[in-house]
């Protein structure tokens, strides 16, 4: 479950960190991982829900 304001993303990838990258083909697929973690891209918390992160997004309150 996450707020409709949330953010999800590898943004340190962007600083040249190690991402978390061997649990996220298994969670959202192998070709969403690949575009995530080289580009960096954060999406937001509908999109996170269409790929499999969590089942409900909730208003903020």
């Amino acid at each position: 479950m996450a707020s409709e304001s949330a953010k999800f993303g590898e943004p340190e990838i962007r600083f040249v960190a190690a991402p978390p990258t061997l649990m996220m083909p298994w969670v959202i697929g192998i070709r969403k991982a690949k575009e995530l973690l080289l580009t960096g891209d954060v999406i937001d918390a509908y999109e996170a829900r269409e790929i499999g992160i969590f089942n409900k997004v909730v208003k903020k309150e």
